[in-house]
């Protein structure tokens, strides 16, 4: 099978699950457009890989919260940003949103993993994936620098809200990892976000949930003694990487080189994420985050 055809039969799975789960939303996260995200508006791929797949069925009518990938930013990010259809929303490279559980809500942090890695060039200047394709109004200094002011004061807006029960922050590189790239491990500057993004989703008392792709696997992973989970799932259509062995990863949960996708479900205390595998349509693994009050 071909990844498009990979891709394909995960959208399937997708609708028969949408068809009884009833979802508000799907959630990317990120490589929406391979290998060199599009070119302009007029690109083929808009209809061929984002419309035709995913605009049919009970998928239909749900909107497509999206986050920007590093293949996306080989293309034409503007582009992506000013296309007009019904299910993409991308209003901007980062932005957030909240959905209400009762008169609280959780809070959604979308954040564009590339353009982040631009702001901490100082500490990792050399060695940049996809260096030649990136431009500096969207992965720059300036750009990352004001990404991480903005993600600073959310996570601080956060630690002090009685409203909000959860704070998910999605992006498209992973925090932790056990995947294998064949051959491409993470660069220097992709390391120090990592490790930024770490110290700062870790660092308060209320739960977070950090939702990435990139890696090509199924994976779940919860810090020690902090309440920060980290879910892993790029497992759409684009090949499979398989799973390093780690003797000592006490954080690694669980994990499965399979294509999938997560159903995250809300309820009044907590929400359950769970893992699916597309072929079969059965739930690989589940994970429960309790609401902070």
């Amino acid at each position: 099978m071909t990844w498009k055809d990979i891709q394909k039969l995960v959208a399937d799975a997708m609708d028969k699950l949408a068809a009884l789960l009833k979802p508000k939303f799907i959630l990317s996260l990120g490589d929406n457009f391979y290998i060199r995200g599009v070119k302009d508006l007029d690109d083929s791929q808009l209809q061929e890989s984002f419309v035709d797949v995913y605009s049919r069925g009970h998928l239909e009518e749900l909107p497509w919260q999206v986050s920007l990938g590093d293949h996306d930013h080989r293309g034409n990010v503007s582009a992506l940003l000013l296309w007009q259809h019904k299910q993409w929303k991308l209003p901007a490279p980062y932005y957030s949103f909240r959905f209400p559980v009762g008169k609280k809500h959780i809070e959604f942090v979308i954040v564009d993993s590339v353009g982040l890695e631009g702001g901490v060039l100082d500490q990792a200047p050399k060695g940049r994936r996809f260096e030649q394709d990136l431009t500096d109004e969207f992965a720059g200094p300036a750009a990352g620098q004001r990404q991480w002011q903005w993600l600073s004061e959310r996570t601080a807006a956060y630690g002090e809200s009685s409203d909000t029960l959860l704070q998910v922050v999605a992006g498209h590189r992973p925090i932790r990892s056990l995947a294998y790239r064949h051959g491409s491990p993470p660069s220097p500057p992709e390391l120090v976000v990592a490790k930024r993004l770490l110290e700062s989703l870790a660092s308060g008392e209320k739960p977070v949930a950090y939702l990435h792709g990139h890696d090509h696997v199924m994976q779940h992973f919860r810090e020690v003694d902090k309440p920060l989970y980290h879910f892993g799932n790029g497992a759409g259509g684009m090949g499979i990487h398989p799973l390093q062995e780690c003797a000592n990863c006490t954080e690694f949960k669980w994990g499965a080189s399979a294509f999938g996708f997560a159903v995250h479900e809300v309820g009044d205390s907590s929400m359950v994420v769970h893992f699916m595998d597309a072929k079969t349509l059965q739930v690989s693994h589940s994970v429960e985050i309790p609401f902070g009050r």
